[in-house]
């Protein structure tokens, strides 16, 4: 089941992180000063953090959540 859990994660890493370039490659292209370009990139950078991090905690949750029906179930 973590493994599952575990593919789940990688995929959607692989999505998240496809669209920080993606938006980087945008910021790249636009007629920006490069102090603001530097901006913007860090700020899409936290906000990738902030959705792993995310990510990460409901995986976690939800392994929790599994493992205690499951010792529910033994229990029964």
């Amino acid at each position: 089941m973590s493994q599952a859990l575990q593919g789940v994660f990688n995929q959607f890493q692989g999505t998240i992180n496809s669209n920080v370039n993606t938006m980087n490659s945008w910021i790249d292209n636009q007629n920006i000063p490069a102090e603001q370009k530097n901006l913007l990139k860090v700020q899409s950078e936290m906000q990738r953090m902030q959705e792993m991090t995310q990510l990460a905690t409901t995986l976690m949750k939800a392994l929790h959540e599994m493992s205690k029906s499951t010792i529910q179930n033994l229990s029964v």
